[in-house]
């Protein structure tokens, strides 16, 4: 039986009001503190959000930013960039180039924060 959001608040309610009438009006009130009790013994459980691997020529697919001319570059340089902890490889004898998105915004986050942090006289140099 699928019971959409509305139909489910409904009938919470009526069995709130059912209840009230055979326990008394404070009834609703000692509901939502057990509910709310209950909930910090059992916190909610947030689904893990599985990052994709994304063949790098299929990027443009997804992300326009950033280029597929930019992931090879990087690619090309990934043991000099730190790069190759983005890349995996799938297919036939791993010659597929595969781009895990999640570590490639980190990398990216991570670039980001490197440069910002570089001094004046080692940019000067």
């Amino acid at each position: 039986m699928q019971l959409n959001k509305q139909e489910i608040e409904e009938l919470i309610e009526n069995k709130i009001q059912e209840a009230e009438k055979k326990f008394g009006k404070k009834f609703k009130d000692a509901l939502i503190e057990i509910i709310s009790l209950e909930k910090m013994i059992q916190p909610e459980v947030k689904a893990e959000k599985k990052s994709r691997l994304i063949p790098l020529p299929e990027w443009d697919k997804y992300y326009s930013y950033p280029t597929i001319g930019a992931l090879y570059q990087y690619h090309h340089y990934r043991n000099e960039n730190g790069f190759d902890e983005v890349v995996e490889y799938g297919g036939m004898e791993g010659g597929r180039i595969l781009i895990n998105e999640d570590k490639l915004f980190e990398w990216i986050e991570k670039r980001k924060k490197k440069k910002k942090s570089i001094s004046r006289e080692e940019f000067l140099s």
